[in-house]
């Protein structure tokens, strides 16, 4: 009898489930999808950079010059889209996996560097004396944040590689959708 149940089961969910999107469905989704996505990235990192850039910071500064690039190529690959050229998706899938590499990078260089750097910038003399007379014990903030500063940049490393690497798996698969709603 559970048997019998189990394949009833079975057939009410493939009858019940829907077909796949047309391709021109998936083209429009993959349009709406990257361009956010390529808006999104090109203003934080055109701010981002901008801000690294005032505070001197080179190697945040030439990061975010790069994020600004992949997402520009994002923009780029939505471009050829729209003018029906198939080879924008290589430059979808191209400039998800560009990011997630200058991220992976930037987070290499962070923890080879230390977190001296940017502990310097942001404790500076007269905060450390302002934390100090508040009763702050800023040899024990230090060392946190020495301690915190490779955690969040593996936490970085990871989300990063779960959505730049998705996004780039998600445009790579509609990729023969998008070939048809082309032609």
């Amino acid at each position: 009898m559970g048997s019998r149940v189990e394949r009833r089961a079975a057939q009410a969910g493939r009858m019940s489930s829907r077909p796949p999107p047309l391709p021109p469905v998936v083209l429009q989704r993959v349009l709406v999808i990257a361009s956010l996505d390529g808006k999104s990235v090109v203003a934080l990192a055109g701010l981002g950079t901008i801000a690294a850039a005032v505070w001197g910071d080179v190697g945040a500064t030439v990061a975010g010059g790069l994020i600004f690039a992949a997402g520009w190529l994002e923009l780029r690959g939505v471009g050829l889209l729209r003018r029906r050229e198939s080879r924008g998706v290589d430059l979808l899938v191209f400039s998800q996996l560009a990011l997630l590499a200058v991220i992976w990078g930037y987070v290499a260089h962070r923890l080879v560097a230390g977190s001296s750097e940017v502990l310097d910038a942001v404790l500076t003399p007269e905060r450390l004396g302002e934390l100090a007379r508040r009763g702050v014990d800023t040899d024990l903030l230090k060392t946190l944040i020495h301690r915190l500063m490779p955690v969040a940049y593996g936490a970085v490393a990871l989300v990063s590689l779960a959505y730049q690497g998705g996004m780039a798996w998600f445009f790579h698969r509609q990729r023969r959708a998008i070939q048809a709603a082309l032609k």
